[in-house]
């Protein structure tokens, strides 16, 4: 132990100053510390972990190709994601997310972005027979639920999310009503869009959308044509 008394002389401007080694204890902690994090959260168990989280929290089954954090740990990419409701059906496959994370929020079990870009997403929205839309079962905002079942005041485990800065680049949506009509939207961009999603919520605010084409299609049964 006595090592770590011992002096280390820095030669700084001609002048000679000595620290204390057990002075830097705390800070090879730290970078050691940062290290691991770093190290672990670029890695597949990370991925992993995350992707079964995200699955089991929300209920539907999120798949990542690639994670990247990088070294500030605030810049995160994700490459070729997709995200499946609880019957399996696509909800979304998209190309790349390049967000920046809030790191603070993350104590209190919130996921809050100051900024994200997703390019080349194709997303896929159905309202089906039961009326609930795809995209919330997969995020769990809504579940199936009994008028007769006993109320539950437990606090949801769900995080509040909030997507700052959203962009959206050469992407593309559709949208079905339970076999009814839908239409196709094969080229979207949207620029610095917000969504707050929590318990039982969803609030977008979108300044603005480009959408040069819009394709409809309604099915024979609305207006009872015949079979071609």
């Amino acid at each position: 132990m006595g090592v770590l008394f011992n002096d280390i002389e820095f030669a700084v401007l001609g002048s000679h100053i000595k620290i204390p080694m057990i002075f830097l204890v705390p800070v090879m902690f730290l970078v050691s510390l940062y290290v691991i994090v770093y190290f672990f959260a670029n890695s597949t168990l990370a991925l992993q972990h995350t992707e079964a989280f995200l699955s089991k929290e929300l209920g539907g089954k999120i798949d990542v190709g690639e994670l990247v954090v990088q070294p500030s740990l605030t810049r995160v990419h994700l490459y070729h994601a997709t995200l499946d409701d609880p019957e399996g059906q696509k909800v979304f496959d998209v190309e790349q997310i390049h967000a920046s994370l809030n790191p603070t929020m993350l104590i209190k079990q919130h996921i809050d972005v100051d900024s994200i870009n997703v390019v080349g997403a194709d997303v896929v929205m159905r309202i089906g027979e039961d009326g609930q839309l795809n995209l919330l079962r997969a995020l769990g905002v809504t579940s199936d639920k009994k008028d007769d079942a006993p109320k539950d005041d437990a606090p949801s485990s769900m995080p509040h999310i909030r997507l700052g800065g959203l962009s959206i680049e050469r992407s593309s949506y559709t949208f079905i009503l339970d076999d009814v009509f839908e239409f196709t939207i094969p080229q979207l961009d949207l620029v610095q869009g917000e969504i707050n999603l929590g318990p039982e919520l969803l609030v977008m605010h979108i300044p603005h959308l480009l959408v040069p084409r819009a394709d409809f299609r309604y099915y024979n049964e609305l207006f009872d044509f015949p079979e071609a």
